[in-house]
């Protein structure tokens, strides 16, 4: 029984540390400085739990994985999403083939 419930505080924390990852994605419909690599291996690693839990009929494994790999596919969409209108806003200024010239 103890094992459940630390369990379920452990899926609970590393869940919800996804949240505010989201929250400013999509506040500031913006994804500079976001890793996607790393968001790609997150994927792997919380789908792999999610059938990990599946083969194990483990409920509280598989219910707080599927959240977090529904937290992170939002995020890799939003990085295509943002970077894909970003270039485009971009190049939209341009007359001609041009070069854009980053400002640091």
């Amino acid at each position: 029984m103890i094992a459940q419930w630390v369990g379920i505080v452990g899926g609970l924390g590393t869940t919800c540390s996804f949240l505010p990852q989201v929250y400013t994605i999509f506040k500031s419909t913006s994804t500079d400085g976001l890793s996607i690599s790393m968001m790609f291996l997150q994927f792997g690693g919380t789908a792999s739990w999610v059938v990990y839990g599946y083969l194990r009929k483990d409920y509280i494994v598989i219910g707080f994985n599927a959240i977090s790999v529904t937290l992170v596919s939002s995020i890799i969409l939003k990085y295509f999403m943002f970077s894909k209108s970003s270039l485009h806003n971009r190049s939209a200024h341009c007359a001609a083939p041009c070069t854009v010239i980053e400002q640091e």
